[in-house]
Order: structure tokens, then sequence, then C-alpha cells
């Protein structure tokens, strides 16, 4: 189980900050809703070889890559949790 209220912003799972409001409703808003980074998809897919699922209880009141956290849960066959 995964709790976490901040985007990781330190060591191997270090994310920086992808909003960006102009980009909402342009050409490249696509891009914001794809993972940023492979890291998150390569642990979860150790973590499968393992038989280790994780579930993500993401409770942030400021900005959350969601999309490249909830790699995680999908590639673990955990789940994720936004509130």
């Amino acid at each position: 189980i995964v709790m976490q209220s901040s985007l990781p912003s330190q060591g191997a799972g270090r994310l920086r900050h992808r909003e960006n409001p102009k980009m909402l409703g342009g050409d490249l808003e696509h891009t914001l809703l794809a993972p940023g980074s492979p890291y998150y998809k390569n642990i979860a897919l150790e973590f499968s070889k393992q038989q280790i699922s994780v579930d993500m209880f993401l409770a942030c009141k400021t900005y959350t890559d969601v999309a490249t956290l909830s790699q995680l849960s999908r590639y673990s066959g955990g789940e994720t949790y936004h509130y």
C-alpha cells in the first residue's frame, strides 16, 4: 500500500511538475495524460515478477502526476485511488 500526499521530489522516482495551463485545450494536451517517466512501470514489472501488487492512495491538495504514478498499480495488478 502506498499513501501519498505530494509529488515525489527526491530519489530515483523523482518527478517534476508537468502541469501547464497553457497546454490545456491545445494540441499538446495529450502529453499531460501520458506517463512522464518509465521508472514506475519498470519497478511495477519487477514487483509483478515477485507477485507483489501495489495499491496507491493519492490524496494531494496540489498537482499530482497520476498518469505516471498510476503505472505502479496498473502493471503490478493493484489499484489507484485519487482523492
